[in-house]
């Protein structure tokens, strides 16, 4: 009986089903072999297993390495992961960086702001002290008055009485002054938000920070008006001057909830002493000159603060003797140096 070999195939294009259709056609082709009875396997069949078991073999050595396609894989994830690493670092210096500019952008107007300020307040200052030196000048001894000279006939006639200094209110302690707080804002968004609002707004805004402070001393305090300067800052008006001396002395409690870079500027208080000895001051010592007149008036200005001394002119020193300017912080110390007399 003639043995029925598998007929010939063409084998498929996709490995796995090459593989599969080689392993069918191998499993009858060893059929067909054990049903020949030893008979010899046709040339053709033995050629078309031998292409179609070297066709899968290049097929499959085709495929990719898996295990170098994991290794680049996992290079590329260290890699991916290395870059994105840089690119945060990258992008958090220049969020600092951005920041730091802003900051030092927002210390540079607020110095501007500080030194206009203080420009502002020197112009102010000389011009009280000039007109101070006019209406002394002009005022001679009265006639008919007492034997002795008084302090402004001694400054006007440029000599100096022994033991005897002139003293002078330069700052006027109205009550209308005592009642406002000033708040000095130097911060320029904090600016432009209080200008933002109008007089009634701006009222309640003050009286929230106060209240929201949470210290039982002011939160009765009642605010009466509120307005900006034009240099930004805040005129605040209490019914009482005890209720402003209260604020001030407060401030580290309400102040900063007005915005950022809000704080209280706490006024001060000049009295200008007269006929005191150049030789006697060295204004570089500021610390020095300050304790010596503390200690000496210690019996009627025991808890005075003192936070400026100086000549009242430029050419102060090179004279023999000058007017002094004093700036206390509380009007009733100015007053009582006024009233007593500067011991020095």
């Amino acid at each position: 009986m003639e043995t029925s070999w598998p007929q010939e195939t063409v084998w498929p294009l996709e490995h796995r089903r090459h593989a599969t259709r080689l392993t069918k056609y191998l499993r009858d082709t060893l059929n067909s072999i054990d049903r020949s009875q030893n008979q010899s396997v046709p040339v053709d069949l033995v050629r078309l297993i031998i292409n179609g078991t070297i066709s899968l073999i290049a097929k499959f050595q085709r495929i990719p390495n898996l295990s170098t396609n994991h290794e680049n894989l996992q290079k590329m994830q260290t890699e991916t992961r290395t870059a994105e690493k840089e690119t945060t670092q990258a992008l958090s210096k220049i969020r600092e960086d951005m920041k730091s500019n802003t900051s030092t952008a927002d210390r540079s107007i607020a110095a501007i702001e500080e030194v206009k300020t203080l420009v502002r307040e020197a112009a102010e200052r000389g011009k009280t002290a000039a007109g101070m030196l006019r209406d002394i000048k002009n005022k001679g001894p009265q006639p008919g008055g007492s034997t002795a000279l008084s302090y402004f006939a001694v400054a006007a006639s440029g000599t100096i009485a022994p033991n005897i200094h002139n003293r002078q209110s330069v700052q006027t302690t109205s009550t209308q002054t005592q009642r406002e707080v000033t708040v000095n804002i130097r911060n320029r968004l904090t600016i432009q938000s209080l200008r933002a609002m109008n007089p009634r707004n701006l009222i309640a805004h003050v009286e929230r920070a106060i209240q929201s402070s949470g210290n039982e001393h002011i939160m009765n305090v009642e605010v009466m008006s509120s307005n900006q300067l034009k240099s930004g800052d805040l005129s605040i008006r209490t019914i009482s001057n005890s209720e402003a001396q209260t604020l001030r002395s407060h401030a580290d409690d309400w102040a900063h909830r007005i915005g950022a870079g809000a704080a209280v500027r706490k006024p001060t208080y000049v009295v200008l002493a007269q006929g005191i000895r150049t030789s006697t001051m060295d204004m570089d010592k500021f610390e020095e000159v300050r304790d010596n007149i503390l200690q000496d008036n210690r019996p009627f200005i025991p808890k005075a603060e003192i936070k400026y001394i100086g000549w009242l002119t430029k050419k102060a020193p090179s004279k023999s003797a000058s007017s002094v300017i004093i700036e206390c912080t509380k009007p009733e110390d100015a007053n009582r140096i006024i009233d007593e007399g500067l011991v020095w």
